[in-house]
């Protein structure tokens, strides 16, 4: 757990930092420091805690692990660009079903081509 809390911890504050950065260098006068946390806190949600717990303390299936975390993805990827940007979420809404699809089969090539560099790593 306490390995969990430090991943959680280093990806909110790196994210929060690499949004700050990015929203200073590009100029988004909407972007509000409450904005900059609450995308900090979402990466470090996503990636900090439910990856981490999903691919290496949950018992499902392969497939649905992959089904899960592409969910996972699409809805935090869905809130962060409404947060950032709700004129691009309304622009984006249709588009959700085949960010889903897409998601999964990019989640799928990048689990094979893990499993490879690993299988090739340990040899």
């Amino acid at each position: 757990m306490k390995k969990i809390q430090q991943t959680f911890t280093q990806t909110t504050l790196g994210s929060i930092i690499w949004i700050a950065i990015l929203t200073t260098i590009f100029d988004f006068p909407e972007m509000t420091i409450l904005k900059v946390v609450a995308l900090g806190l979402i990466a470090g949600l996503v990636f900090g805690i439910a990856y981490p717990m999903l691919w290496q303390h949950a018992s499902f299936k392969t497939s649905t692990k992959i089904t899960i975390s592409a969910l996972i993805n699409t809805v935090a990827g869905s809130l962060a660009v409404y947060l950032a940007s709700p004129e691009m979420f309304h622009w984006l809404q249709p588009a959700f079903i085949g960010i889903f699809a897409l998601t999964v089969c990019l989640h799928g090539v990048s689990l094979i081509v893990y499993t490879q560099i690993e299988k090739r790593l340990i040899k």
